[in-house]
Parts: C-alpha cells; structure tokens; sequence
C-alpha cells in the first residue's frame, strides 16, 4: 500500500474540484484497507472513504486527513432457475455491471442505466433513477466496521435503506467490500417513470437492451457529460414534506407536481422548485452554473473553486426557503461544509 502525501483532489470526483488531501491511498484488498485505517490512527488524523467520486465535493483547502480510494474489483455470476446473483466488488464501476447484466439478459437494474460511479458508492447512496432503487434487487454486502476491525455481512433489513441513503451513508465506518444483488432472468419491463413509459408505448414487447437505451437517451437530454464538464449530478434531494406544508405550497402554486410519499407527507421534485419557483435553470455565477436543461444540476467550469459551487447551492437553498418554506438538502457529500442553519 502507497501513502501518497498532499495529494491533489481534483482527479477523484467528477467535480473534479477541491484542494489537497493530507494523505492518499487506493485500496485493493482487505490487508491494504486495514493498514490504511491504522495509518490514520496512528497519525490521529480523520479518514474518508471515496469510490467514483461521482457525489462528492471536496473544499478548497482539500481534506486534513486521509483520503481512502475503495478499489475492490472483481464479478462473479452465480446462476439459479429463475434468478442470478451477481457478487461484484465494491470498486468496480456501476454502469459496466449494469451493461454486463443487460448483455446477459439478467434484468433488475436496467433502470439504473448510466449513473456514474462504482458498485459500492450505489449501494451507500441507494441509488435511484426511472422508478428503481438499487434496494429493490439487494441481497448482500459484505463490509469492513473500521470501528472494529471486524468483518461483517449485511442483508436487506440490516441496511436503513431510505432515499437516496443508507445505514453506510450515515455510519462511515461501515466500509463496503463487496455487494451482492439478486437478478431475474424473466424481464418485466418497471416502465412506473412517465417519460420512460411514454417513449417505450410504441413498442410492446421492449426488451432489456431497448430500455437500457432510452434510459441513457433521458439522462443524455437532460444531464450534462460529467466526463466533458465538473458536475456531480443532481446536487440536492427531493424534499419529502408534510401535508400541510405541501397544501400551503400547492395554494401558492398550483401547478406544484403531486408526488404522494405517506399518508399525509409529499415528495416535491427539487427541480421543479429550483426552477419555476426560484429561475435557477441555466444561471451563470462566475466559473460555475446550473445546467441549461435542469435547475437541480450545477456545473464547473475549468479553474472554478469549490467555495464558488457552495456559494450557489446556498443562494438556491435560501430563496427556495424564503419562497416555499421548503428546505432543500444536499444530496452531494460535502466534507467540512457548513450550511445554513434553516428552519422549516
């Protein structure tokens, strides 16, 4: 294992921002993650656990302690009668096993089609897209307690999953290795998303390659390439609302979308807000912006900063509070960020 002292930050995310790391290391094996977690005792600096770096943005003034890159690689496919397990380890990328299930006729996360990153970081995020989580075909993960140094497996109920986190998102000292997922080999088409199904009607009988497909064509019109310009996606969440905050909000605006989450609790698209309630789509604050086709994605620019992305997102959280009474939360990981203190 390589500690990599001062490292630069800005070639691990997809922001491709922020400043230097105190130390650096990539991860292939279970001895190397150990000897890195000992490193930072040792040197009692804070650790942090990076795969893609596809929802993360680092500070300016970089990160004080130890970088750790998850590079666990590796996919085994274990086939049943009607359904298929696929072991992948965690630092394998996320969009590479989606086409290796596709090209082998296994369905489940077709839907999923296009997300940057690595199979460990889905897992953390729960990641979601096109009416599908990556829940909805978990089996199990197999994950290092660095508090412990133990080794550990989680199943579905071990995981807290919830939108858009997990029971790793929220314990960083949970360190996923590998992740297991149940496939079927029986594809029935989840077509719940509106666009999807409306671009699909025309073909009756679509098959997994043809939904992969038209997947990536939605992300395509509507996302910017994190592979030509720095972005991380969509940078907030949805927020999930009560009822009576959704009414007050539905009286002020009534063409808000009505996305029913519970029994008296609302999802409200964040796009939607950030974009007929508060005109963020395609604004330009110096080296960074949102994107032309979707308030809920800022964008960088070569040689923007960090501050100036946190800058942005700030502006966008206060006016939709100040407009709404609604507010938003980063989806993004942003080490060291303070946000505003808001009440709802």
């Amino acid at each position: 294992m390589n500690i990599i002292p001062d490292f630069s930050l800005t070639g691990i995310t997809t922001f491709r921002l922020g400043g230097f790391a105190r130390f650096f290391c990539e991860v292939k094996n279970i001895e190397d993650l150990k000897g890195a977690i000992s490193f930072s005792k040792e040197k009692g600096v804070p650790f942090i656990v990076v795969g893609g770096g596809s929802n993360t943005l680092f500070r300016d003034d970089g990160f004080p302690g130890l970088v750790i890159k998850i590079s666990f690689t590796g996919i085994e496919i274990v086939r049943s009668e009607d359904s298929v397990s696929i072991y992948s380890g965690a630092g394998e990328n996320w969009d590479s096993l989606v086409m290796l299930a596709v090209t082998g006729n296994l369905s489940g996360i077709e839907n999923l089609s296009g997300i940057p990153g690595t199979v460990g970081g889905a897992l953390v995020q729960n990641i979601g897209a096109y009416g599908r989580e990556i829940k909805d075909v978990f089996l199990e993960a197999e994950v290092f307690d660095a508090g412990s140094g133990e080794l550990k497996k989680f199943s579905a109920g071990d995981c807290d999953f919830a939108y858009r986190s997990s029971i790793f998102k929220t314990n960083p000292h949970l360190i996923v290795l590998k992740v297991t997922l149940k496939l079927s080999v029986n594809f029935s088409p989840s077509l719940s998303y509106p666009d999807l199904r409306r671009r699909l009607e025309s073909r009756p009988s679509p098959n997994l390659k043809e939904v992969r497909e038209v997947v990536l064509c939605i992300r395509a019109e509507k996302l910017p390439d994190w592979r030509k310009i720095g972005t991380a996606g969509s940078f907030f969440k949805h927020p999930v609302v009560p009822g009576d905050i959704f009414r007050s909000l539905a009286l002020k605006f009534p063409e808000v979308p009505l996305l029913r989450e519970g029994v008296d609790t609302f999802k409200v698209p964040a796009g939607w807000l950030l974009d007929k309630v508060g005109g963020f789509k395609g604004v330009r604050r110096g080296m960074v912006g949102t994107a032309p086709r979707h308030a809920l994605v800022i964008v960088a620019e070569p040689g923007a900063k960090s501050s100036e992305v946190v800058v942005l997102a700030e502006e966008m959280r206060q006016k939709i509070f100040e407009e709404t009474g609604v507010t938003l939360e980063p989806e993004v990981m942003t080490p060291g960020v303070e946000w505003g203190n808001l009440q709802v």
